[in-house]
């Protein structure tokens, strides 16, 4: 008998296989150059066109529920940020996470959208306190044993960092039950501690699929190490030794592997990496670089371009988005073969399957574009022209 189980298998055969036909990690910038320090781009115009019609013909929308996980997201945040917080509490409000999540599973149920936006306040407040956006120094969110030295400022205080959120992650991912013999260990910060809940609900999700938390944790370490290894560039004011080893380390800062782990636990098994991520990376690139570039982080695909090829900031932007409409023919292309091998290998039980997950990671792509738009957090609606284009002075 052909089981759930025997198409979940078979789903992820297929992913792999989709993973590893054209979508090559390297490449993205080819050039022999060094590329030296990171460029002065303060003042110049960023001119980013239209996209959202590469993407018209891909799953998006906002879950029906927006407004009340908003509402439970601002809530929590209140809960948290205490005592000298109110800047950073008003900016985490305005980032609006619960857009994010209702965007990101825009057909997911409550429970499900709700634990996808409490994954959302811990990555983007640990990821904020790597890239020295100012939260370290509020009472309360202060990363533990750091003194009044912003983990963004010390590779040292960094790694402590790092260690103290993935050995609290390991233990609630894979263990969870405190004992003498397993005492929990010590969240470095009270949003680090939140992850606490989100790693209980992915434990109820796959209580009998330790290899898919395993999977997940093996995620979120990537992702920290990655994110230690940008701060070392970055706080040595030096682009990264080469184009590719820039790509090679953004593919895992980007906190994409880790959501389409959960992608994987809400049962859309497929696993369309490389591509999903790297037309996800691209988006992010253009649309956070003057919010970067303010906070004094401007390690980014932008200058790293630029510093390949020796371009000015336009050519740069032109070579950068011949990427994602490729990675989209390539993404459909490679997605309509699999559904002519599902349908005609396995018939419908494998080919809806396939749909759920296509479908899911196009909502992904079309989440970052959307959210990147609309979300205080980049300051860039403004910056909207009446063609849906954007001129942006950084």
């Amino acid at each position: 008998m052909f089981t759930k189980r025997d198409a979940s298998a078979l789903i992820l055969v297929i992913g792999q296989q989709l993973i590893h036909r054209n979508f090559p990690v390297n490449g993205w910038v080819e050039s022999e150059r060094g590329l030296g320090a990171i460029p002065d781009l303060g003042g110049q115009h960023l001119r980013i066109p239209d996209l959202t019609s590469a993407f018209a013909g891909w799953k998006q929308g906002v879950n029906p529920p927006y407004k009340r996980v908003r509402q439970n997201v601002d809530g929590r945040l209140g809960k948290l940020i205490r005592g000298g917080g109110e800047r950073v509490l008003k900016k985490g409000k305005a980032g609006d996470l619960g857009l994010f999540a209702s965007s990101w599973f825009p057909d997911a149920d409550y429970d499900g959208l709700e634990t996808m936006a409490l994954f959302s306040i811990w990555v983007f407040f640990w990821d904020d306190a790597i890239d020295g956006s100012g939260e370290a120094s509020v009472p309360g969110l202060a990363i533990d044993g750091a003194g009044d030295e912003a983990v963004a400022r010390s590779i040292a205080q960094a790694e402590r960092y790092r260690e103290q959120s993935l050995a609290f992650a390991r233990f609630h991912l894979l263990g969870g039950v405190e004992s003498s013999t397993n005492p929990e260990p010590a969240a470095p910060n009270v949003i680090c501690g939140t992850f606490a809940e989100v790693a209980r609900r992915v434990r109820k999700i796959c209580r009998d699929e330790e290899a898919l938390r395993t999977g997940f944790l093996t995620s979120i370490g990537t992702y920290m190490e990655a994110c230690v290894t940008e701060l070392t560039w970055r706080l040595s004011n030096n682009l990264p030794p080469s184009a590719d080893e820039f790509c090679q380390f953004r593919l895992q800062t980007s906190a994409v592997e880790m959501m389409l782990d959960l992608c994987m636990l809400s049962q859309e098994l497929l696993n369309i990496r490389v591509c999903s991520n790297k037309i996800s990376i691209i988006i992010n690139e253009l649309f956070s670089l003057k919010k970067e570039l303010r906070d004094g982080a401007p390690l980014n695909l932008v200058p790293v371009t630029m510093g390949a090829l020796d371009l000015n900031l336009d050519l740069a932007i032109q070579v950068i988005l011949n990427d994602p409409h490729g990675n989209i023919g390539d993404f459909e292309q490679e997605a309509n073969v699999r559904r002519e091998d599902a349908a005609s290998e396995h018939g419908g039980v494998v080919l809806g399957s396939l749909e759920g997950l296509i479908g899911a990671y196009q909502s992904l792509v079309t989440c970052v574009l959307n959210f990147s738009i609309k979300s205080p957090r980049y300051e860039i609606l403004k910056d909207r022209q009446d063609d849906g284009s954007f001129a942006i002075t950084l």
